[in-house]
């Protein structure tokens, strides 16, 4: 509605962070932008790695979907008459094609993983998702 490209949009986004950050006297080494050609060639080298070797594959995901939110829920989450539990909207069915990573594959190592790092998943309340 600004009549802008999303580019623009998340620049002038960006670069109020980056003002607010200095007036604050936080500093980094390196800033990187998932729209920076050197995160764009190393995601895909990975993704390519990781579908290579069956770890990524490509299937139907099927679920109560809240758009203004961009959230999924499950059936057990939904407001009274499918409403988004967050926002109170109604929700959709949908069904889309994805991409989805074999985690089970890597079972013991996650698990092991999460048990020593209690607090990698956040909000605690997506732990049961894992």
């Amino acid at each position: 509605a600004q009549g802008i490209t999303p580019l623009e949009y998340t620049t002038n986004i960006v670069n109020g962070f980056k003002a607010l950050w200095e007036k604050m006297h936080i500093s980094n080494d390196d800033f990187i932008r998932t729209t920076d050609e050197r995160h764009e060639k190393v995601v895909q080298a990975l993704f390519t790695k990781a579908y290579e070797k069956g770890d990524i594959y490509k299937a139907e995901y099927e679920g109560w979907y809240c758009t203004p939110d961009e959230t999924f829920w499950t059936e057990q989450k939904l407001g009274p008459n499918h409403t988004c539990p967050d926002c109170g909207r109604p929700v959709e069915r949908v069904k889309e094609e994805s991409y989805f990573f074999k985690l089970g594959k890597y079972t013991d190592q996650w698990l092991k993983f999460i048990e020593e790092n209690p607090d990698f998943i956040q909000p605690e309340s997506r732990r049961n998702e894992m």
